[in-house]
This record gives structure tokens, C-alpha cells and sequence, in this order.
């Protein structure tokens, strides 16, 4: 990331995890194995509007998706096959900033 680092999601597995920022960005990293001397590899970064920052994050690892909040709009990002041009779904209309997020994960309903 090129800015600070406002939410992070560890899989149950700890082998993966997505991170938000600042800079406007979601990415995917890869973990190596706990026995392993390797290091992180991000695997995929999306990016909608550049500079508008990304405040909070929650991932559901069962469907593959995350939600993060921005200055006034939520976004729903579907991350299995991260594509760099994917977009999200925007959930607008909020008049303020977002500061937080929860998902209920589907394998939990």
C-alpha cells in the first residue's frame, strides 16, 4: 500500500488475507506456511477511485466477499478470481464517512 493500512481480514486458515487503505486499494496476500522462512506475496489489488480511501473493512471467506467503507459509500468487492478491473457494488447515500463495518459470515446463518 502506498498509504496507511486501515483494515485487515485473516482467513480461518491463516494462509490468506485482504487487506484496505488509504490509498484507495484492496488487496489480496498469500501467506507462507508457518514452518516457512518465505514472506508475504500480494496476489491481487483492486482499486476503484484513486485517493478515495478505503476506511474499515469485513470479509465473509465462505462467498468470497468484502465490504469496505469509504468517505461516503460502501463496497461490496466479490474477491474469488480478482480481476485488476474488477469493480465493486456501490452502496451510496450516506452523508458522512464510514468508520466501520460487520459481515455475517453465510456459512454462520
Amino acid at each position: 500500500h502506498e498509504w496507511v493500512v486501515s483494515g485487515l481480514a485473516l482467513d480461518a486458515e491463516g494462509r490468506q488475507v485482504v487487506s484496505a487503505s488509504w490509498d484507495g486499494t484492496l488487496r489480496r496476500w498469500e501467506l507462507p506456511a508457518p514452518e516457512s522462512s518465505g514472506k508475504a506475496s500480494c496476489t491481487a489489488v483492486l482499486n476503484h477511485e484513486r485517493g478515495d480511501a478505503q476506511t474499515c473493512l469485513a470479509v465473509d471467506w465462505s462467498t468470497h466477499c468484502a465490504v469496505s467503507g469509504s468517505t461516503k459509500a460502501l463496497r461490496m468487492w466479490a474477491f474469488e478470481g480478482w480481476e485488476e478491473d474488477t469493480q465493486p457494488q456501490m452502496l451510496g447515500g450516506h452523508e458522512d464517512g464510514i468508520a466501520c463495518v460487520a459481515i455475517e459470515p453465510q456459512d454462520a446463518r
